[in-house]
């Protein structure tokens, strides 16, 4: 199969696809629905080939759409990670959505929805945390290998235990990045360089990462990833609203 997705496929298994537009198909390569409820294997739209695998012991609960992927103890492992690929590479364009939940219990909480790791060397090209405090007070930080960009939202903007949609476009040319919250573009920032591979096959992880604890009592949501392609403002729009969001 190619690695872009025909359109039919995608079409066929997102949930709502008449709430997106067909420009969102374009280089669309993996979509992650998380609605499996059972067992290790991570379903990707694009059947055997981007598959995750569960480690650790995330537990199922209900999502955005459907079910959804919850990390909630402590473990020193990838909570779901895909094969090693080319595909993944962090010198392009990419363009990466996903829902997640921060849920009370304690007082701060990271999310790490997405990571981008040399499958050799284990080297980070680039990854996006997501916190928040019992105060509701939100930031979200894109890292690579060259720079930090972060945003924060207004006060309360970022509450515990609902759903927040997350998107972000990494322009490798420009070294644009751009972090949408929940329909609205939080952060807009050139970074001072661009991100690097130290190996030519990368995978990509959700969750905490080797040596961290703190990614837990999480929640992660149809995330879905672009290479060589920047989404818009539009884009970002229709995805969020076929989740049940609110127009910004």
């Amino acid at each position: 199969m190619s690695l872009l997705l025909h359109h039919s496929v995608v079409a066929s298994k997102l949930s709502n696809p008449q709430a997106l537009p067909p420009s969102l198909l374009t280089n669309l390569v993996a979509w992650w629905k998380l609605d499996e409820t059972s067992g290790n294997r991570v379903n990707c739209i694009n059947p055997g080939v981007y598959d995750m695998t569960a480690v650790g012991n995330p537990a199922i609960e209900a999502g955005i759409i459907s079910n959804a992927y919850t990390v909630t103890i402590p473990d020193p492992n990838y909570i779901l990670r895909t094969p090693n690929a080319p595909v993944f590479a962090a010198t392009q364009d990419i363009s990466f959505h996903g829902w997640v939940k921060l849920k009370s219990g304690a007082a701060f909480r990271i999310a790490r929805l997405l990571n981008n790791i040399d499958a050799a060397t284990l080297h980070t090209n680039y990854w996006m945390n997501i916190s928040t405090d019992t105060g509701g007070n939100g930031s979200i930080t894109v890292v690579t290998s060259a720079d930090s960009i972060g945003g924060n939202t207004a006060p309360g903007g970022m509450p515990y235990d609902i759903f927040h949609h997350i998107a972000v476009t990494m322009e490798y040319s420009t070294k644009r990045i751009k972090i949408y919250l929940n329909g609205g573009l939080l952060a807009n920032v050139v970074a001072a360089g661009q991100p690097t591979d130290t190996q030519a096959s990368c995978f990509l992880s959700i969750g905490q990462i080797i040596g961290a604890n703190p990614y837990v009592n999480t929640s992660y949501d149809e995330i879905g990833f672009w290479p060589n392609r920047i989404i818009t403002q539009a884009d970002v729009t229709a995805l969020y609203n076929n989740g049940a969001g609110v127009s910004p």
